[in-house]
């Protein structure tokens, strides 16, 4: 069959889902001048050249990162694959460093719709499929980090997608997805070895396909079957180190940098505060609720909603016709159905809970709102996705007037809810709140939460300094002023705290607030010049202070 009658015989939801991914792809690319430089974008550089150094000279210390010594643990594949896209963008599209540094990214948040949506149409449907990458490609701190995450989105990104090959893996059997697997794999590991956190959802799902989708204890050749899966596994987990091994170059002369990563992580001591329900905590303090609740009040109110119909449908599911007589059951199939639920709400739920679990734990790390454990958020979209098939399935099988007008009715009706605060909010979905926190909290919502701390916003304070701030000024930047490299700046222009300064500028992280007293008392007795605000909550000042 040629390409052409393949894409004749596509259903709609087929070409529903390809333009979804494809006005996400345009989108992130009209708009990628517009998204700021975020905190930990220059680690990022400062691993790709000291991986470039590395491999030029082959002299360890050149990857030692001196002042960064934690950086070294992190692995050298995004690093590197960002300054290879970095170079070919600005050679070819003319894009400026920037926004040529996010170019990697934005490619990375494409891969994870792709991901999300071949995982999903091959456990739930195409329907499900593409109303899960809906969700996902309007998730607001989704559009804004799938810009200048480095580290999370790759996570997610590589995650998704050798979830999708593992399932291919041990339900098809075959070997070139137990290697696809490995190699995705591998490369997420030498990014950063937190995503082990992936291997229980990857595990755990094979047990309940043995279990529930196609029980082992049923086959007569379980000895057979249970070995192949055991040789799939070891190809996944060979190719995986391999590939680990090939793009983590330090391993080469220090093959125990892995270990000393995973202890690193396991241990991760960051010791900065965090502002959360008005308070000010160390990281390692914070309730075990920061979590659940902080992904709470950043999804849209129509997400919840869809994402509790999804909730309530899959417990139907699981749990239907559960009491009947086991003869019956047997007799009618409808064990086989129960089990089957099992298995695929059960996936779904592993790839979702632990990552939270795990910041839920004591003592667990948490800070810069949800993107620890930003893996999470595709299989609750996935979830919200099942919640409106459910309720459209629902009013098809109602009989009442214009039935089939109320399912577009009311996707059209979500698509603007959400599409009008994607455009007030622009371009700092990445502080987006949702209507229950703008409702509750209807002015300054950065005295209550952290909505602004990765600082993306200095794009524009940098642009107003330029064209508004007196000749030769000084300006302090108290927090992370290491940003203001990445822009142009005015020639006469000055930065830094230790010399008199005429302007202060800096963003609203709140767990920052412990700033030197001298500096407290000029901003005291300094004039606010320029705001930057979104839905009730600010996120930068730039005060003049002679």
């Amino acid at each position: 069959m040629n390409f052409r009658k393949r894409l004749q015989q596509q259903s709609v939801y087929w070409y529903g889902a390809m333009a979804v991914m494809v006005l996400f792809a345009v989108f992130q690319l009209a708009t990628i001048n517009q998204y700021g430089v975020s905190w930990d974008e220059k680690d990022e550089h400062l691993l790709a050249n000291a991986l470039m150094q590395y491999i030029e000279t082959g002299n360890v210390s050149e990857i030692t990162l001196t002042g960064y010594p934690d950086l070294r643990h992190y692995g050298s594949s995004t690093p590197f694959l960002m300054m290879l896209c970095s170079v070919v963008s600005r050679q070819f599209l003319g894009l400026n460093v920037a926004s040529a540094n996010h170019l990697y990214i934005v490619l990375l948040g494409v891969v994870t719709l792709v991901a999300t949506y071949l995982w999903s149409r091959r456990v739930f449907g195409k329907r499900v499929a593409l109303w899960s990458i809906l969700f996902l490609a309007l998730f607001p701190q989704f559009i804004a980090h799938a810009q200048y995450n480095p580290k999370d989105i790759p996570q997610t990104a590589y995650i998704a997608l050798t979830y999708y090959f593992f399932y291919r893996c041990y339900h098809d059997r075959k070997f070139i997805f137990a290697l696809l697997a490995g190699v995705v794999y591998g490369i997420a590991l030498s990014t950063v070895v937190s995503v082990l956190i992936a291997l229980p959802i990857f595990f755990g799902s094979y047990v309940l396909f043995i279990l529930f989708q196609d029980p082992v204890y049923r086959r007569a050749d379980w000895k057979q079957y249970l070995g192949k899966d055991a040789v799939l596994f070891l190809v996944f987990a060979a190719t995986a180190a391999l590939t680990m091994y090939a793009t983590w170059p330090l391993m080469w002369t220090e093959p125990t940098i892995f270990m000393d990563a995973v202890r690193l992580f396991q241990h991760h001591d960051w010791n900065g505060t965090v502002l959360y329900l008005g308070t000010v905590s160390y990281a390692a303090e914070l309730p075990w609720h920061y979590a659940p609740l902080y992904l709470f009040i950043v999804t849209p109110l129509s997400t919840i909603i869809f994402f509790v119909f999804g909730l309530v449908y899959a417990g139907k599911q699981v749990f239907k016709r559960v009491h009947l007589s086991a003869a019956h059951q047997e007799m009618t199939g409808t064990v086989t159905v129960h089990l089957t639920a099992v298995f695929r709400y059960g996936s779904l739920l592993l790839w979702a809970l632990i990552p939270l679990a795990v910041f839920m734990l004591p003592g667990a790390v948490n800070y810069d709102g949800i993107r620890h454990f930003f893996m999470a958020i595709p299989p609750l979209m996935i979830l919200a996705g099942i919640g409106l098939h459910a309720v459209i399935e629902r009013l098809a099988s109602l009989s009442v007037p214009y039935k089939r007008v109320l399912p577009i009715a009311i996707i059209c009706v979500f698509l603007f809810s959400i599409g009008a605060q994607i455009v007030q909010i622009h371009p700092y979905e990445g502080s987006y709140m949702n209507e229950i926190v703008r409702t509750v909290i209807p002015k300054h919502v950065e005295d209550f939460f952290e909505v602004e701390y990765w600082g993306p916003s200095y794009r524009e304070g940098v642009k107003w300094l330029n064209a508004n701030a007196s000749q030769k000024s000084r300006v302090c930047i108290p927090f992370a002023p290491h940003l203001i490299d990445a822009y142009h700046t005015r020639k006469d222009l000055s930065f830094g705290c230790d010399q008199p300064y005429s302007y202060v500028m800096y963003f609203t992280r709140g767990g920052k607030r412990n700033t030197p007293q001298e500096l407290t008392d000029h901003v005291d007795q300094a004039r606010l010049v320029y705001t930057i605000s979104r839905q009730g909550a600010d996120y930068l000042y730039i005060y003049e202070t002679k």
